[in-house]
């Protein structure tokens, strides 16, 4: 990244890779301390120059003048002003040269120091580990819970997100995004399960202005409560293409997406994203590279007499989501309509290698 000074023009010092120009920037500071150690350590101080400029009047030999040396201490001063710049300007390399382990892991999401990188790492790794030691899920009776019981006990978010905001309407509807301040402005949005409601589309569309595809295949071509800006597809997702139903690799392929990561993808199909993604992600038909960067989804129980295959079909879920590269980030029962029996799940993709499945 090259620094341009406020006149427009580029430094020749300043361009270049980072870490090229890191050690040219620390030869010239110690070069640049070293001259003014020295030439500090000639002068005299401003009485002295005084005094010694006064004595030596008239000399033959020498025509020294407190004028003279004081505009010598003044080059002393400007050399350390400027010692100073260079000394700022290597600070400012290397913070930008620490934020390239987050941007890497985090596809470009997180522009943050190593340190702070490294704590938030270690952090998910005991929460991730927790997943597995309290929850226990495989070993629970779970013929006699009901869904407000199975995820209150199972997965809570192990990844915070300083700016989380959540966007559409109060109650059920409304979504939970991750650090919103992150996403670019040339952002790209799929919802999938519109019923004809809009309100989360309208809230990231005033809120970020983003590219929005909308898909629903129960409810005709022209919904009558779309917005000019939305791009309605009268599709739905599936792990096998067979239309209206395609898969995520078909859809994107449609719209001409290859090259463009997805910001945010966010699925309410009322029960049917077991049979829809578990199977998309387990078949490395989830596409990484771009990334789908944030994932919120509503899930939902089967009826009470079937919710040990509930338990199975998320715990499955879940850990095709961990190996795909997904944090949890939020998590917000449904109590309005369902009583808990449905969640709202929030996930953001990252790429760390090495982290344990927890689930």
């Amino acid at each position: 990244m090259s620094k341009t000074p406020k006149n427009g023009s580029a430094s020749p010092i300043m361009s270049g890779d980072i870490a090229t120009r890191l050690p040219l920037y620390l030869v010239l500071i110690s070069a640049s301390l070293c001259v003014f150690f020295v030439a500090l350590w000639d002068q005299p101080t401003n009485a002295d120059a005084s005094a010694k400029a006064g004595s030596l009047r008239g000399s033959n030999t020498e025509q020294i003048t407190a004028e003279s040396v004081l505009a010598s201490n003044t080059n002393a001063h400007e050399l350390a002003e400027q010692v100073a710049q260079l000394t700022q300007q290597v600070a400012v390399l290397t913070a930008e040269k620490s934020t390239a382990l987050a941007e890497s892991q985090s596809y470009g999401f997180y522009k943050v120091n190593d340190e702070e990188w490294h704590q938030r790492i270690a952090v998910l790794k005991q929460q991730r580990v927790r997943q597995e030691e309290d929850v226990r899920i495989h070993d629970q009776p779970l013929g006699y819970m009901n869904g407000r019981t199975f995820f209150q006990r199972a997965w809570e978010p192990e990844w915070s997100c300083s700016y989380e905001k959540r966007l559409g309407i109060m109650g059920d509807g409304g979504k939970w995004l991750c650090d919103p301040v992150r996403i670019p402005k040339d952002c790209l949005v799929y919802s999938f399960g519109s019923e004809n409601k809009f309100d989360f589309e309208e809230a990231i569309y005033a809120e970020l202005g983003c590219e929005i595809h909308t898909f629903d295949h129960t409810i005709g071509p022209n919904p009558s409560n779309k917005p000019a800006f939305v791009n309605f597809h009268p599709w739905g997702i599936d792990a096998r293409d067979h239309n209206p139903l395609f898969t995520l690799e078909t859809i994107i392929k449609r719209l001409g997406h290859e090259k463009r990561k997805i910001d945010i993808f966010k699925i309410d199909v009322e029960g049917y994203e077991y049979s829809t993604l578990t199977p998309l992600l387990q078949q490395k038909k989830w596409r990484k590279d771009p990334p789908i960067q944030q994932v919120l989804i509503e899930l939902h129980v089967r009826p009470t007499s079937r919710m040990a295959q509930t338990a199975d079909d998320t715990r499955k879920f879940f850990r095709a989501m961990a190996d795909a590269g997904y944090v949890i980030t939020h998590k917000e029962p449904n109590i309005e309509y369902a009583g808990g029996d449905c969640t709202e799940i929030a996930f953001l993709q990252l790429n760390i290698p090495d982290l344990p499945k927890g689930y």
